[in-house]
């Protein structure tokens, strides 16, 4: 849950925000797109976890060599860093709505950042995470409350069209990017490997599902 809420962090909102404003409902059907691939490429890192005790670079380490787990360490680090800029953008831009300068907001949201890592525990961590992570619930109200033609929201997510132009593709580009990020993969299969999620514990969940009428019903229903 963790990992998939954090997707919508501010690169993510800013990047889904600009494809809304200068595209307007041609390009939606990427969104439902890209959350189809995120939800497979995360239960395929946790399977991968559970499967075999190890995190993302530890595979790639022992699968192809220690120089592309290297190289797999360094791609992180790169795209790992664009997200922090890209995040600490965010909460600048977000503070100046209310008036809170950008020398002041960025290095005191470092600050309780690495307070709460530091000095908080796991488990809290991930209850703060989480309360945190429950305000994006406005999104969707703010999303009804703009009051979009619902016709063309429906067809604009389920009727692919491709982009007319080079900043359509660029959109495009950069929707897929910061949905599926790097870091979401090698977090969550390290997560499952925290966790000590096992095959079996998830084909009892898959049966525990399975043997539940109400569930079913859902399933076919999405």
């Amino acid at each position: 849950m963790l990992a998939g809420l954090s997707d919508d962090d501010p690169a993510g909102i800013t990047t889904y925000s600009l494809l809304g404003t200068d595209h307007g409902y041609r390009l939606l059907w990427i969104i439902p797109a890209s959350t189809v691939l995120l939800v497979y490429f995360h239960l395929l890192a946790v399977h991968i976890g559970a499967a075999s005790g190890k995190g993302f670079v530890a595979i790639i380490r022992e699968r192809w060599g220690a120089s592309m787990g290297y190289f797999a360490v360094v791609g992180l680090l790169i795209a790992n860093s664009g997200t922090i800029c890209a995040e600490y953008a965010g909460i600048s831009a977000a503070a100046s709505l209310v008036g809170i300068p950008s020398w002041i907001s960025t290095p005191l949201a470092g600050l309780l950042i690495c307070l709460v890592v530091v000095l908080g525990s796991f488990h809290r961590v991930e209850i703060i995470l989480l309360v945190i992570s429950s305000t994006l619930g406005l999104y969707i109200v703010d999303g009804i409350l703009a009051a979009p033609d619902w016709s063309m929201v429906l067809q604009g997510s389920l009727i692919p069209r491709m982009p007319l132009n080079q900043a359509g593709w660029i959109a495009v580009t950069a929707t897929l990017g910061t949905t599926l990020a790097p870091w979401g993969l090698a977090f969550i299969q390290s997560y499952a490997v925290d966790k000590k999620i096992t095959i079996k514990d998830i084909f009892r969940r898959v049966a525990c599902f399975d043997s539940c009428g109400t569930c079913r019903k859902i399933a076919c229903l999405i």
